[in-house]
């Protein structure tokens, strides 16, 4: 645990093995409000690159960017999407902002996954 006596451990941020996909932004440990701008790098597998999705403390979904389209058909593809987000409590609250990109037939590939530990106000 890096020499901390609390015996804590607190992850901030999560990406594959693999390294086809990242997030540039948000930064771990951020706080955002409505909308978040999300960028980040995949591998262009298709005509779809993936999904943002926003979690509140309960990881339950409160937005969504819906499909974010690629701009080539194959190779490392940087992109930037705005999420609108929408909680049911007012204040500051511990927030998931996940990537899921997809597979060669635009489907998201849940194992690929590129996790980031946010704070969201309301």
């Amino acid at each position: 645990l890096d020499g901390n006596l609390n015996n804590i451990l607190e992850v901030t941020q999560i990406t594959p093995f693999d390294t086809n996909i990242s997030l540039s932004s948000p930064a771990a440990s951020a706080t955002l409000h409505s909308p978040v701008s999300v960028s980040g790098t995949s591998l262009a597998a298709g005509s779809v690159l993936g999904q943002a999705v926003v979690y509140d403390d309960m990881y339950v979904q409160v937005g969504t960017s819906g499909s974010i389209s690629s701009s080539a058909s194959s190779g490392y593809v940087q992109f930037t999407k705005s999420v609108s987000y929408q909680l049911n409590a007012s204040g500051l609250q511990e927030g998931v902002v996940a990537f899921y990109p997809t597979n060669q037939n635009n489907i998201l590939v849940s194992n690929q996954v590129v996790l980031v530990k946010v704070f969201l106000a309301a």
